[in-house]
């Protein structure tokens, strides 16, 4: 019968899969919602390994009808509030900037993450009171539908991630456990919260979006916490805070999982025996 102390098993786990260079890999992904300067970003969660790439996101369910926010006249409400300013009302006044550089334009294709935030920018830039009650009206008169899970969404593909963060699984888990357990958390939803693109500040306090979809997948594949390098960040992530019960199951106890093969093992104890180690061992026959 030979032994091995329970820490040198564990190290010598950690150095054979390090030298294994798993194949399977997890990474939090991003990308700006509507210009590559964007502040506020859109995540997901990217699977690599011999299969290829899958992306695992969460989008506003149907399609999304983005008219009230088109209809909106930027450009008029850039003029009030120039000559509320100057306290010359009627008169028109020349905007110094090209309007088209001032206000983000929208597309009738993007999605509601994108129009939001373009609606967000634009009130921004005008800062008046009406053009915050067209954002407010043009919200409340638009149907976020559910939230749905999407696999390999059209836009959130790896070239399109400004951020990317591999993600390393819990501890005595391999890559592929790992992303079974954030498959099997995904499988798990059942796509019946609604979708609010700014859930911390939505009336129903049960609102959720994308990111608080990729973050909630992240906690539930590692327990309950966020993994290390992601963390909550409402300003460029809103909906990071905003928590989602998946169902990742249990995590697997290290000191029961041992990862490593067997001739690697009987190599490793045949040297302990040569060098006649004693202390605080592990027996296995």
């Amino acid at each position: 019968m030979a032994s091995i102390t329970r820490e040198q098993l564990r190290q010598l786990i950690l150095e054979t899969s390090m030298e294994a260079a798993d194949p399977y890999k997890v990474y939090f992904a991003s990308r700006p919602l509507f210009a590559d300067w964007s502040p506020v970003h859109h995540a997901w969660v990217m699977l690599t390994g011999p299969e290829g790439t899958t992306s695992l996101s969460g989008k506003s369910g149907a399609a999304f009808i983005a008219s009230r926010f088109l209809d909106i006249d930027w450009k008029s409400l850039g003029q009030a509030g120039i000559e509320a300013v100057l306290g010359r009302p009627g008169k028109m006044v020349d905007i110094a900037i090209d309007p088209s550089e001032t206000f983000r334009e929208f597309g009738r294709d993007e999605g509601p993450d994108e129009v939001y935030w373009k609606a967000i920018a634009n009130a921004e830039s005008v800062d008046t009171k009406e053009a915050w009650q067209a954002v407010k009206d043009a919200m409340e008169d638009t149907t976020w539908k559910n939230l749905q899970k999407r696999d390999n969404y059209k836009s959130d593909v790896p070239s399109a991630a400004a951020v990317k963060k591999q993600i390393p699984p819990p501890e005595g888990m391999s890559g592929k456990e790992f992303q079974d357990r954030l498959r099997a958390a995904y499988d798990s939803y059942g796509e019946d919260i609604l979708y609010d693109p700014a859930p911390e500040i939505s009336t129903n306090s049960g609102d959720r979006n994308s990111n608080s979809f990729a973050y909630s997948l992240l906690r539930s594949a590692y327990g309950g916490v966020l993994p290390p390098g992601v963390e909550v960040d409402t300003i460029h992530y809103p909906g990071s805070s905003q928590l989602i019960n998946f169902d990742a199951g249990p995590l697997p106890n290290p000191d029961l999982k041992l990862p490593v093969a067997e001739s690697t093992l009987r190599e490793y104890v045949r040297h302990l025996i040569l060098e006649g180690s004693e202390e605080n061992v592990l027996w296995v026959g």
